[in-house]
């Protein structure tokens, strides 16, 4: 068996047969041994993808990297062994995010540059089923012939756990039939489930294209997430999976990728998030869910509600936004952490004496605004009304980048690209518009644009790092 940092392997299962199973059983010792009994797939095997990375450690390339581009050298390293062939193995990248993330554009844009230059992977992990209405995710559609009843984390009153996603399903009727099909030409050869284990759950039927249906029970003696990794055929291009009818069935997320060098990109939003919804996931859930992943990367997009909304203390938030992101770095030790700050974004407020122009880029503190983010969008400046960045936005903004400092976090100040304040403007303006008339989101194009931006960045970084190793070829040892 192979060994790998971090990641937790699935346990082999047998079952009475090999076709159109529908009662699988335990025979790998976990019972005995007081583990909770789990359900695997014939054929299945441990999918080793993810495998220790080598950080630099020469004084003298680290010095000539600097400041920030050291924070950077987990992902830096990662691309590094895909280009060089030093790896047969994919690498993650993880957004976690607010709706500028759930949008998905963004997201897939630098999913699309990374992966056009580094290799595809596949689509990787995603929200199990429709976390919200319109949800497009790239790469892959999904349906669902019934629906699942959806518990979202972005509600405090919604019942957990909730991991990554931040959603979970649930189902208990076999025609609650959830489907993902690849719409790559590769498709995918290995995919998993995460399925909530817990006391009464009943079993899940999976089935992968046109293959035998699995059934493959959920229960356990204790509530944890779990992973089902399921075997399947290069080229393969439909996941599904429904309640067998015996019992409640959860769904924390669900995974399609390929074993090979390339780049795997994940995005979770949740629209209207705060960076207080990473406090409603369950710790335990995220910290096997990111040793499984090992992102090389991980990205967080907060800050545009925060910064819509009265902050009247900056240290606070600075704090909590801090304790978040720990949470995370605690649980991927290896990864590389980058603070996108929130884009540039207006409020239409009353206009006072010697304001002119359609925005102006410093409104007072006390600043009447005429109407509330949701119901702006049709708003226009005029005689009586001038758009401008919300107080609280800089400040909000402020507090990552600090944060980001102090914690040695690469920070990518994400209005600054756009072209500072009243940027939004100026976008929603363009011919063709780059953002909505809300002044709060970006059209595709706007997103896209943003995600060339970071990229071209993070490439400038990875660059100058190539040619530097060049210069210092020692520099390839373990930490």
């Amino acid at each position: 068996m192979r060994k790998q940092r971090g990641r937790r392997m699935a346990a082999l299962i047998v079952c009475a047969g090999l076709m159109g199973l529908t009662g699988c059983r335990e025979s790998n010792g976990a019972a005995e041994s007081g583990h909770t009994p789990r359900g695997t797939i014939p054929g299945s095997q441990d999918v080793a993808f993810r495998v220790p990375r080598a950080i630099p450690d020469d004084p003298r390339l680290l010095g000539a990297l600097g400041d920030p581009a050291r924070r950077l050298l987990p992902l830096l390293v990662a691309l590094e062994d895909i280009e060089t062939g030093k790896t047969t193995h994919p690498i993650d990248i993880l957004q976690i995010g607010d709706s500028h993330t759930a949008n998905g554009a963004f997201a897939g844009r630098m999913r699309e540059l990374f992966q056009e230059r580094f290799g595809a992977a596949g689509r990787g992990m995603l929200q199990p089923g429709l976390p919200f209405d319109y949800y497009h995710p790239l790469l892959t559609t999904v349906s669902e012939n019934a629906r699942w009843t959806l518990s979202n984390s972005f509600r405090a009153s919604a019942e957990g756990p909730f991991g990554l996603a931040g959603t979970r399903e649930h189902g208990s009727r076999p025609s609650e039939r959830m489907l993902l099909t690849s719409t790559e030409e590769a498709g995918f050869s290995h995919a998993a489930i995460e399925v909530l284990r817990r006391p009464g759950a009943g079993a899940v039927d999976i089935q992968i294209d046109n293959g035998p249906v699995h059934t493959v029970p959920t229960d356990g003696p204790e509530q944890r997430a779990d992973w089902i990794d399921l075997p399947a055929a290069p080229g393969s291009h439909t996941l599904s999976a429904s309640p067998h009818g015996d019992g409640p069935v959860d769904m924390l997320s669900w995974d399609t990728e390929r074993p090979g060098p390339g780049v795997l990109y994940e995005n979770f939003g949740t629209i209207g998030a705060t960076i207080d919804i990473m406090g409603r996931w369950d710790k335990s859930i995220i910290k096997t869910e990111l040793a499984r992943r090992d992102p090389a990367l991980i990205l967080i997009a907060f800050g545009t509600n925060e910064g819509f909304e009265h902050l009247p203390d900056p240290a606070a938030y600075q704090k909590d936004f801090i304790e978040r992101v720990q949470d995370l770095r605690e649980a991927a030790p290896s990864a590389a952490i980058v603070i996108i700050g929130p884009p540039d974004g207006n409020r239409l407020y009353r206009r006072t004496a010697g304001q002119t122009g359609s925005c102006t880029a410093k409104i007072a503190d006390d600043a009447v605004s005429v109407a509330s983010t949701t119901k702006q969008a049709n708003l226009k400046a005029g005689r009586g009304t001038i758009w401008a960045p919300p107080p609280a936005l800089a400040k909000v903004r402020q507090a990552e980048r600090q944060a980001a400092a102090d914690l040695g976090w690469y920070f990518w100040d994400w209005s600054a690209a756009m072209g500072g304040s009243c940027a939004m403007q100026r976008w929603v303006d363009a011919d063709p518009p780059l953002g909505f008339d809300d002044h709060v989101h970006l059209r595709a194009d706007g997103y896209r644009t943003g995600a060339q931006q970071l990229f071209a960045e993070l490439m400038a970084q990875y660059d100058r790092y190539r040619g530097l190793r060049t210069a210092h070829p020692s520099s390839a040892a373990l930490r």
